[in-house]
């Protein structure tokens, strides 16, 4: 039986941009170690999904991100077209995060 877990978080500030920090047990849902940090992403009305990257993710027309260590997790960069496609103005809005299986969805917290 999978576990789906839930979290609700504000972004943090990162330079230009803001970061999501995912820990360890969701960097573990989705398959990331220390030497592979590539993720898919895949945007569908306003929710992103997060996956492993594949060998084979560059050959297909997906976005393929690193995400950034941090202590035991990691970070994934929201840029502003990020945030756009979100709708979500970090300064005031939470994002909810929820993992089943291994893909994690990230969507604004209503």
């Amino acid at each position: 039986m999978q576990r789906c877990y839930i979290l609700k978080r504000k972004l943090k500030t990162n330079g230009n941009s803001w970061v999501l920090y995912i820990n360890k047990s969701f960097s573990d849902i989705l398959g990331v170690s220390p030497e592979e940090r590539y993720v898919e992403l895949v945007f569908k009305e306003k929710i992103l999904y997060l996956s492993k990257a594949s060998s084979d993710s560059s050959s297909k027309n997906l976005l393929v991100k690193k995400l950034i260590k941090r202590g035991g997790g990691y970070g994934l960069i929201f840029t502003l077209p990020f945030q756009e496609l979100l709708d979500i103005q970090p300064e005031k809005d939470f994002v909810s995060f929820d993992a089943n299986g291994a893909i994690l969805k990230i969507s604004k917290s209503l």
